[in-house]
């Protein structure tokens, strides 16, 4: 945290000193005041978690699930379905969405081939496996 913070723009770091001071009703008055928007720029910071423009808490249940399943680099590891050969499947997103098909198999990681059924005859295609799930 020290040298991210080091790293961070003089405005980022009093942000970042002013959230660790408020607490609670503070917090939620200092948000509706003004942007997220300059805590979302704090280095370390993707996104806070808002509803209708005020954070909200996250569950301690939540964030113990996300420790549980992060790796030795601190990223979070996806948790995929795993599909067998032939299995009935969907397409959830992009140009092939809610189509039906078949799964075929899992290529480098984080593509899949897929059998589509298209203008009458089946088609091989190539998927991310974020945008397939089990039919």
């Amino acid at each position: 945290m020290i040298p991210d913070l080091l790293r961070a723009s003089p405005t980022a770091r009093k942000n970042a000193a002013a959230m660790r001071e408020r607490s609670g009703s503070c917090r939620r008055r200092f948000f509706r005041r003004r942007s997220a928007g300059a805590v979302n720029s704090t280095v370390g910071v993707s996104r806070l978690i808002c509803h209708g423009g005020v954070p909200v808490e996250v569950s301690r249940d939540v964030i113990t699930s996300l420790q549980c399943r992060h790796d030795e680099g601190g990223f979070v590891r996806r948790q995929r379905e795993a599909f067998r050969a032939g299995q009935k499947i969907r397409v959830r997103d992009g140009a092939f969405s809610d189509f039906p098909g078949f799964f075929e198999s899992m290529n480098d990681g984080d593509r899949v081939a897929v059998l589509l059924e298209l203008l009458g005859r089946k088609v091989r295609v190539m998927l991310s496996a974020d945008v397939i799930e089990a039919a």
